[in-house]
Parts: C-alpha cells; structure tokens; sequence
C-alpha cells in the first residue's frame, strides 16, 4: 500500500460511488435491450429503426467522454459530474416518456452524454486519490466490475 496522503483518501463509500457512475452506461445499454421486439410493436417500426437507439446511445457517451473530460479539467470534478448526472437523469425520464420513436432516438443520444459523465469522471477520481500500485488494482477492480456489470443488467430484466 502507498503511504502517500493522497492514497488513503479512497474510502469503501467513494470507492462505491465510483462503481456505480461507471456501471451507469453498460446498465443503461443492457437493461433495455431484451425490449427491443416490444419497442418495435410499440413505435410500428422497423429492427433498425429501434437499434438506432443504442447507436445514438453510444455516438452521445462517446462524445461525451471528450467533453466531460475536458470540463472537469478545467472546472473540477463535482460541477461536471451533477451536470452531467442531470442530464442523465432527465434525458431518462425523457426516454420512458418518449411518445414517438424520433423523441426516444433523441432522448437516448442524450442520456449517453449524460452517462459519459459518469464514466469519464470516476476514472479521474480514481487518479486524483490513488497512487502507484493501488491505482492500478483499482482500476483492474473497476474493469472487471465494468465486464460483469452488463450480464448483471441482462439478469434483472424480465424476460
């Protein structure tokens, strides 16, 4: 264990929190894909129609990573990340209460900016409170929570 000062300051509870805002975009990506056939009765449209879903998911955490990165930079972890898990939130609720397919395509390509927040934002809390080996057992920790998190997700939605 490192004896610097800054190692000691990962405690169970950030250690927790940090799991969570990790696993916020493989949870938000898994739990609704055993819906997809019924979303697709429910907006009358096509497989692709509902798989652009996902792919405007993935285009907003990408380039949210890039921006959530830079603002928490520049302005601090805490303000980026309240933004951004705003921004997740309300783009949520915006996706269960999307009347059209247009609107939760929409609405999902801003819920993945949102949940980039979370994802880029507890690696760097990571860095800024671990060093040396510790860090990097942290971050073999959170890979492998990041790889179960998804099979997790799938089990909790009723088939």
């Amino acid at each position: 264990m490192s004896s610097s000062p800054s190692a000691s300051r990962l405690t169970a509870a950030l250690f927790m929190v940090i799991v969570l805002l990790g696993t916020t975009g493989p949870l938000a990506t898994d739990m609704y894909l055993p819906s997809f056939p019924a979303m697709q009765d429910e907006f009358s449209t096509t497989a692709s129609g509902v798989q652009l879903t996902l792919t405007t998911f993935l285009i907003g955490m990408a380039l949210g990573q890039l921006l959530w990165g830079a603002f928490s930079d520049r302005w601090g972890r805490t303000i980026p990340l309240r933004y951004g898990t705003l921004l997740f939130v309300l783009a949520s609720i915006g996706a269960a209460l999307a009347p059209s397919l247009p609107m939760l395509i929409a609405a999902r390509g801003i819920q993945g900016v949102g949940a980039a927040a979370g994802l880029v934002i507890s690696k760097a809390i990571v860095s800024d409170v671990t060093s040396g080996p510790r860090t990097a057992r942290i971050f073999s920790i959170l890979m492998t929570i990041g790889g179960v998190a998804p099979a997790v997700a799938r089990s909790w939605v009723p088939r």
